[in-house]
């Protein structure tokens, strides 16, 4: 029989279970299990009783198997012994915390205790936060100590760095940036209210008064423009920049007569990642905190790619103006064509009669044939600078007339039927697409706003995403099927003419 049948209350202390056979008993095997397996069988040849010791942690069974005198097998069957030796889990986030006179400490936001037998105990978590003093500057430590029910005990420590206080700094920038704020509003109030008076007085003046003094807008500007061109030189030293400059080529067509070349659209990204990081610095400093490094690259990046949003949304519109203004140009050079004027005195036609930016390059077109440039280069000329398909379609078309000839009133025709047939078919593209475009928009930003709301509601709501290992694979997860989702509804939708 078992000195000790059973154990059902968990313990920490080693339990020995002494088996006695009975009298008719000539030999015996036990088997030991742990958490279901076997860990040890041992066989007695003999009727004297044995000692076994279970000093490990898990659930143990002992099972006997023994022959009597007849040769009969008999079986012996323990209860259950359950040892826990296994102190819990405690993790407390952070090992080292800096912090200031001035701030709270909060002892248990990221705290989390889990026992192998008890489960969660995260509530029997206890610190030694009333021997903290956060008015002395140094280092002091912060115990956390969980036990179970069977008394193993788990502690963690948290080295808390106390210095002084900063807010006098923060409290100095907050009110330069005040300042700093009244001094431009009271300027641009001034400017505005000069603006104001000299339209009232203007007209009974004799004659107008003529300020040469600049606008604080064209000394914002001017100031900008300088640092982007110093800045614009020195990145140009730098031939991978410059690599990298290449792709906003595309860009130069509506913004070359701001920068020089693509190397100063970087200059520019620079110049607003850097003012999105001044203004970061600047709302942490009203919150009277500092923006760590990790936090800064968050408005770094968001600066430097902002723009991109900014050029690509200029391009689809100087494009799309482009295309309008094509086959306005076209129908004024059939027109002029059907009236029996040539090639050259369309352009001067169109040059004139359309405003915009085709109007524009049929200008620059008619000055560059007054200066003895051949049709053929001026044509191939302009292609280049407005780099639109159905330009270089026309471009080419005129090319093959001026050297072949043909009749142009038929071909222009057929190029007046075709842009017209296209800008009809795009725009019941739009109207088929339209409403679910806007379902497309709305289901994109819906998670947005939900998102921005709720952290303005509860600013430590979506703390366990980021402050635990589930969490970041889970808002990792949900970001990617966010962007495939986006990726796969835009491409559905866009259609190709």
């Amino acid at each position: 029989m078992f000195s000790v049948y059973e154990v059902l209350e968990p313990t920490s202390e080693d339990v020995i279970v002494t088996f006695t056979p009975d009298i008719n008993i000539v030999r015996y095997m036990y088997r030991i299990y742990r958490d279901g397996e076997v860990i040890s069988s041992i066989k007695n040849e003999g009727n004297m009783p044995t000692d076994i010791k279970l000093d490990t942690t898990g659930n143990y069974v002992i099972m006997v198997e023994a022959i009597n005198i007849l040769d009969e097998k008999v079986e012996y069957v323990s209860g259950k012994y359950i040892i826990d030796k296994e102190a819990p889990s405690l993790k407390v986030g952070e090992s080292y915390l800096k912090l200031t006179k001035s701030d709270t400490l909060k002892v248990m936001g990221k705290v989390k205790a889990v026992d192998n037998v008890d489960g969660d105990i995260t509530s029997n978590v206890e610190t030694n936060i009333t021997e903290i003093d956060l008015s002395k500057v140094g280092k002091q430590n912060l115990i956390y100590t969980v036990s179970d029910s069977t008394g193993n005990v788990a502690t963690k420590t948290v080295t808390l760095d106390i210095v002084k206080s900063n807010a006098a700094i923060l409290i100095t920038v907050q009110i330069a940036i005040i300042v700093l704020l009244f001094l431009i509003m009271n300027k641009l109030n001034n400017y505005l209210n000069s603006i104001k008076m000299e339209k009232r007085f203007g007209k009974y003046a004799i004659e107008p008064t003529v300020d040469d003094a600049p606008a604080l807008y064209d000394i914002i500007y001017m100031f900008y423009d300088s640092v982007v061109k110093s800045l614009g030189e020195v990145l140009r030293k730098s031939a991978a920049i410059k690599k990298h400059a290449k792709r906003y080529d595309k860009y130069m067509l509506f913004i070359k007569d701001k920068y020089k070349d693509s190397v100063d659209i970087v200059a520019a990204k620079i110049l607003c990642s850097i003012a999105f990081l001044i203004m970061a610095v600047i709302m942490k400093a009203i919150q009277y905190k500092t923006l760590t490094i990790h936090e800064s690259l968050i408005p770094l990046v968001l600066g430097f790619f902002i723009p991109d949003i900014y050029y690509a949304v200029k391009n689809r519109i100087y494009r799309s103006r482009i295309e309008n203004d094509l086959l306005q140009a076209v129908i004024i050079m059939n027109n002029a064509f059907k009236s029996g004027r040539s090639i050259v005195q369309a352009i001067d036609l169109v040059g004139h009669e359309l405003p915009g930016i085709i109007g524009g390059q049929f200008m620059i077109m008619k000055k560059e044939l007054a200066k003895g440039l051949s049709l053929d280069v001026v044509f191939q000329r302009f292609a280049e600078r407005v780099d639109v398909e159905e330009v270089s379609y026309l471009t080419a078309s005129l090319s093959i007339l001026n050297r072949t000839g043909g009749n142009i009133i038929k071909v222009f025709d057929a190029i007046e039927n075709s842009l017209f047939m296209k800008k009809k078919l795009r725009l019941e593209l739009q109207s088929l697409t339209g409403s679910s475009k806007i379902i497309m928009w709305i289901l994109f930003l819906i998670p947005i706003a939900y998102v921005l709301i709720i952290s303005i509601l509860n600013p430590t709501y979506f703390d366990p995403f980021f402050n635990t290992p589930l969490g970041i694979i889970l808002i990792t997860i949900s970001i990617s099927l966010y962007v495939i989702y986006i990726y796969i509804v835009s491409k559905i939708l866009k259609v190709r003419m």
